[in-house]
């Protein structure tokens, strides 16, 4: 049966069950408890006051198994759309809206032009193959669910939750969109977060930080292999954020802020398929720690800014370490840095307000890399100090490695410089009291 609700409906029952093999809905549908049910059912029994097909399901040439236009609408307590058959999908350009609960469930694609929402702080939960969010809005007041086998696309879209959201698919693309909830999960396999000054510049951006992905209480993306934040915007107002990828991961032109720690796990930090990876431009800014576990760190533009509130640790993905990290930016830490990895080259700044400790295979530090408290480099191989370099602590210098080389540098340690080293070689200038020691 082929339904077409051009002058719509009111039914004040209990329950309100529509099934047809398709329905277009012109007009506002207004009910208590609506379920609505499409496709080529058979066998279709009510249990608990809800539809539920036992036969098998016919599979038409593709159609949209529910339909609503531009001045359609359904309004209820509770909401139930279910599309029966790979074939049947929904097309919403009206509004859905629900008082107390909304489950979509849809064998075929869902595609969302304009609202669908929940109200009352209860909870939405949309399942599809491919749930599409196009410049559309998915919001709940409460938790807001969506779980597709394919892919999810938010370009300039809005997915919000007053709970919880959480996003599960092989794909999750956010372009240019907004998510946001008290509390953000997303796990994909690939996970797209870009261009989310795009949402803020819109007409639908309630402020100019809007876009991108916000958890007031955190945020959690993990992606089994790739995650594109490439001018993405990921914030948290009151906890931590975790980013992690299996394999690869993009942070070029990020802007990562956490009220705690920010965490952040990988094997790249740029486009893995590129010749000659870009250096990556991004601002993380913690109120606690910034946590980097990443084999191949890359290099760092001189725009690109690490601040932490307390620790920065840099920590090498099962003892590996791949190339060699070009630091041109600045890292801040207000207590200590940590950096356990493999070779670093610093054009930028390493600045701590408490102990620095560094251990590498080669340190090359051509500009800062200064402490208030202890300041420790231990290299397996060499270090080099050139002519525009610094070390420097308000406390004690502490440099072990086989060669040592001062080249018309300054190292300064007000308590002492501690060398641990089978050759030094200086010709720049040291300040505090030098102790050479036979290499550990």
């Amino acid at each position: 049966m082929l339904c077409n609700m051009s002058s719509g409906m009111t039914d004040k029952s209990d329950y309100t069950n529509i099934l047809a093999t398709t329905l277009r809905v012109e007009d506002k549908i207004n009910a208590g408890n609506l379920q609505v049910m499409t496709g080529n059912n058979s066998n279709i029994t009510v249990d608990n006051n809800e539809l539920v097909n036992t036969g098998g399901v016919s599979q038409p040439s593709n159609v949209v198994g529910i339909d609503i236009a531009a001045l359609g609408g359904m309004y209820a307590n509770k909401i139930t759309l279910v599309t029966n058959g790979s074939a049947y999908g929904i097309s919403n350009r009206g509004i859905i809206s629900a008082n107390s609960q909304l489950n979509i469930n849809s064998a075929g694609q869902i595609s969302n032009l304009d609202s669908i929402r929940t109200k009352g702080g209860s909870n939405s939960t949309i399942s599809a193959p491919r749930v599409i969010n196009d410049n559309g809005s998915i919001i709940s007041e409460g938790d807001n669910t969506i779980v597709s086998s394919s892919g999810i696309s938010n370009y300039k879209g809005t997915i919000k939750a007053g709970k919880s959201v959480m996003a599960n698919a092989v794909t999750v693309d956010n372009n240019g969109g907004f998510i946001n909830g008290d509390y953000v999960s997303i796990v994909a396999d690939s996970v797209i977060n870009t261009n989310s000054k795009l949402f803020s510049e819109s007409p639908r951006a309630a402020t100019t930080t809007d876009g991108g992905i916000n958890g007031k209480n955190g945020v959690s993306i993990n992606a089994s292999s790739f995650l594109n934040n490439n001018a993405g915007w990921v914030d948290s107002d009151a906890d931590s954020i975790a980013l992690v990828s299996g394999k690869d991961m993009v942070l070029n032109y990020s802007r990562i802020n956490a009220k705690k720690d920010i965490y952040v796990s990988s094997n790249t930090l740029d486009y893995p398929a590129a010749k000659k990876p870009e250096p990556i431009d991004a601002h993380l800014t913690a109120g606690k720690d910034i946590n980097l576990v990443v084999a191949n760190l890359g290099t760092f533009d001189k725009t690109t800014v690490l601040s932490a509130g307390n620790d920065i640790n840099f920590r090498k993905p099962n003892n590996n370490s791949v190339g060699t990290f070009l630091l041109y930016g600045t890292l801040f830490a207000k207590n200590n840095i940590n950096y356990d990895h493999g070779k670093i080259e610093n054009y930028g700044t390493i600045q701590s307000g408490n102990e620095t400790s560094i251990k590498t295979t080669d340190l090359i530090n051509h500009n800062l890399i200064t402490s208030h408290a202890a300041l420790s480099i231990n290299a397996e191989n060499s270090i080099y100090n050139d002519a525009n370099g610094l070390i420097s602590s308000l406390d004690k210098v502490t440099l072990t490695s086989p060669v040592i080389t001062n080249y018309k540098g300054r190292i300064i340690g007000q308590n002492g410089i501690d060398l641990y080293t089978d050759k030094f070689n200086n010709t720049g200038y040291t300040s505090g009291s030098v102790t050479v020691n036979p290499a550990k």
